[in-house]
């Protein structure tokens, strides 16, 4: 691979020739024959593609052609064994379904019991914040490199191989955990989840649902299948927030009797640290509590952004990766944060931060009624058979909008896996998860990845009489938090590395070419610099509370254990990777 400057690698593993802009000639530019990638050619036989280019840092100069390849690169690291066949609609679908689950529908009424109505939603501004920060990060990489294995390729090239494997594994660790968590909730909010024997049943569902889809469906179906959630969930949500405005025109009860901006004005922030809810005093309160509930509802809210990453994911089958990741990756948060934002100030104009129905902190049980959007309808003054249809539409939402996060959360840990192995210096490894199907289905990958799903099965324990439900989904979603806090810190530091690179006579990420073949993020290292640093607080003080009740004395051992382990498990086992790495 060619050096850049202080001996770093360049975005390309080709030599460096002069780049347009810079301080060489692009006159003396070798050329290279480029055959047409099928389904780019036109009516007439001919093709989108110039044949002949200047080769510029291993990428062709852009032509202005609409097919949308005029990028592409066949030096760039690919895996030819994956079925390429995935349009820019199906990398947003499969990104979107894979977004919108239980952070918003469901954890949203627990960051809206503990932060209060304006605390909640600058809990999901300041998480998608940080989230923007390292996509904007992510989107100019891959339209430089889109590559496979994007997640652990960039911290390998730019910092080192050894955190490139332990990006992956931790990216891995992230959707395997958040998986378990997903297929958990949508079966303790279906009917007699109480039961153990019933809860037992539900949790095949997802189970056996998601295995044939990913196994035998193909990488075309899931992703039209993901086109199609993608469209549901976004009606869902749109539903759910119509019908918030419509309950808010009628009127709902509250304590107070205010609805509205009144009710709103009334609970913009706790009186303080209240992770029991409802009405119960604060355990810590004034100030310092009130921005502890808001630190907790911004590590919450983290959760509910896993996903939006996932359009890098999809490098390795993108027909058109280099047209189509950088754009669905500035798109994808953005839209996110305008969903949350917007779902989140529409259910607080309805329903209190006391109001017992919204799941807190510290529960023995979980259930459709914990969505603030259900709350909110049973609040409403309508009829009994009014409010029995609409909670049991938002139930069947709820439990489908989990189930399909789950799909894809299968979907982006097998491929990353799939990805980390397929060249592993382990034959064994490389012929197993690191290999596909005829069909370029990576069915090793994904039986590796489903299996740790199993774990769901914990939720039918029980503890004093009580499921251990709602154990298992703080603990699994919270290391799912920690870990992808991991990966984004990998990637912020990856991108301070690029740009030290881009930023050189031989690369100039300033000259106007730069801009014509790639995506220049604005105001950086800003935004790389802005989610270390974030990155960094949010995984080393996310479990503070936990260790506040073991110095209070005021939570048993187990439960402890427990908190600790999904506060910082994720992060923990770092190291252990790190060094694995040598081995794989």
């Amino acid at each position: 691979m060619a050096a850049g400057p202080r001996g770093l690698p360049l975005p390309y593993p080709m030599e460096l020739t002069s780049f347009p802009g810079s301080s060489g000639s692009s006159s003396a530019l070798p050329t290279r024959n480029i055959s047409p990638r099928p389904g780019t050619e036109r009516n007439d036989g001919s093709s989108n593609i110039v044949t002949q280019r200047p080769v510029e840092h291993g990428l062709p100069p852009y032509d202005g052609g609409e097919a949308g390849v005029a990028g592409y690169d066949p030096n760039l690291p690919t895996n030819e064994n994956l079925d390429q066949c995935l349009e820019r609609h199906h990398i947003t679908g499969i990104a979107f379904a894979g977004t919108i689950g239980i952070g918003i529908l469901i954890f949203s009424g627990r960051i809206l019991g503990l932060a209060g109505g304006l605390g909640a939603i600058l809990s999901f501004l300041v998480a998608g914040g940080v989230v923007s920060s390292v996509m904007v990060c992510l989107a100019e990489m891959v339209s430089v490199r889109p590559v496979v294995g994007a997640i652990f390729d960039y911290p390998k090239l730019y910092i080192d191989p050894a955190l490139g494997f332990a990006a992956g594994i931790a990216y891995w660790i992230a959707y395997t955990t958040s998986c378990v968590t997903l297929i958990v909730s949508g079966a303790l909010i279906c009917p007699g989840s109480s039961d153990a024997g019933k809860l037992a049943g539900w949790l095949c569902i997802p189970l056996f649902s998601i295995a044939l889809i990913n196994l035998f469906g193909g990488v075309k179906l899931y992703a039209n299948a993901e086109w199609c959630f993608k469209w549901l969930k976004l009606l869902f949500v749109v539903g759910l927030d119509i019908t918030m405005i419509v309950l808010n025109v009628i009127g709902t009860h509250s304590s107070n009797g205010s609805i509205g901006f009144n009710l709103l004005k009334n609970n913009l922030f706790p009186t303080g640290f209240r992770p029991d809810g409802g009405v119960s005093p604060p355990e810590i309160p004034g100030p310092v509590g009130i921005f502890l509930s808001i630190w907790t509802g911004i590590t919450l809210a983290v959760y509910a952004f896993l996903g939006v990453e996932i359009v890098v994911v999809t490098a390795g089958e993108a027909r058109y990766p280099k047209r189509d990741l950088p754009r669905a990756s500035r798109r994808m948060y953005l839209w996110t944060i305008g969903f949350y934002v917007v779902s989140t100030f529409l259910v607080a104009l309805n329903v209190e931060l006391t109001d017992p129905g919204l799941l807190p902190l510290n529960s023995n049980g979980v259930g459709s009624s914990f969505s603030p959007f259900v709350v909110a309808i049973n609040n409403a003054s309508l009829s009994s058979t009014q409010s029995t249809a609409l909670t049991s539409a938002a139930t069947v939402g709820l439990v489908l909008a989990a189930w399909t996060t789950a799909n894809t959360a299968l979907y982006a840990g097998s491929r990353t896996l799939y990805a980390l192995f397929c060249e592993s210096t382990t034959p064994s490894l490389r012929r197993t998860i690191g290999a596909t199907s005829s069909g370029g289905t990576p069915l090793w990958a994904i039986g590796a990845t489903l299996f740790p799903s199993l774990l769901s099965f914990v939720a039918i324990a029980k503890k004093n009489g009580e499921l251990e439900g709602l154990l298992v989904l703080d603990t699994f979603s919270a290391i799912a938090v920690t870990s992808i806090l991991c990966v984004y810190i990998a990637q912020c530091l990856a991108f301070i590395r690029f740009k030290s690179i881009a930023s050189s006579d031989s690369l100039n990420r300033k000259s106007p070419d730069y801009k014509k073949l790639y995506y220049r993020a604005p105001r950086q290292p800003f935004w790389a610099y802005f989610g270390l640093i974030s990155c960094s607080l949010l995984l080393i003080f996310n479990g503070w509370h936990v260790i506040y009740k073991i110095n209070r004395g005021s939570i048993n051992p187990g439960d402890a254990t427990a908190g600790l382990i999904g506060a910082y498990g994720g992060v923990s086992s770092q190291p252990i990777f790190l060094e694995g790495s040598s081995f794989c």
